[in-house]
């Protein structure tokens, strides 16, 4: 994420990615190009993981949290009118990203986190040849 906003590093401080994607403090939300498509996609999300997590302090202080984020409540408010249809075995979601470096696309799909099923590993894979080209450009910046 640092090539992409700088306001994402080692020493940003602590925020949630939902936060960070919903909140147009950031630098991430302004620059999705399909924001209506991914936000809803990413509030459906949310959803249905109400369904296994809802009992749960954590996840209603999540929610009381992100909803005082306009774009995150205008979407939830969207999502309650029309429940979820089916589970969502492995959450998908196209992000088209304009940046510095041109427009670029990824899926973004998840998995749970093996050490707490609450929780989720999200990954984001590179779909069409510009933005492969670019993760490699940067991949050739990481020092191990």
């Amino acid at each position: 994420m640092p090539h992409l906003y700088n306001a994402v590093g080692p020493d940003s401080e602590l925020a949630l990615i939902s936060r960070l994607i919903f909140d147009p403090a950031y630098e991430i939300g302004p620059s999705i190009v399909n924001g209506d498509e991914f936000f809803a996609t990413q509030v459906r999300i949310i959803h249905y993981e109400k369904h296994r997590c809802s009992d749960e302090q954590w996840f209603s202080s999540f929610i009381a949290h992100m909803r005082e984020v306009p774009n995150f409540d205008k979407y939830w408010v969207r999502q309650t009118d029309y429940p979820q249809t089916r589970p969502m075995v492995r959450p998908l979601a196209n992000l088209q990203l304009s940046t510095s470096h041109g427009l670029l696309k990824f899926r973004l799909t998840a998995q749970n986190f093996a050490g707490d099923p609450r929780f989720r590993v999200i990954y984001c894979i590179p779909s069409d040849a510009t933005t492969i080209n670019m993760c490699q450009k940067w991949s050739r910046d990481i020092r191990f």
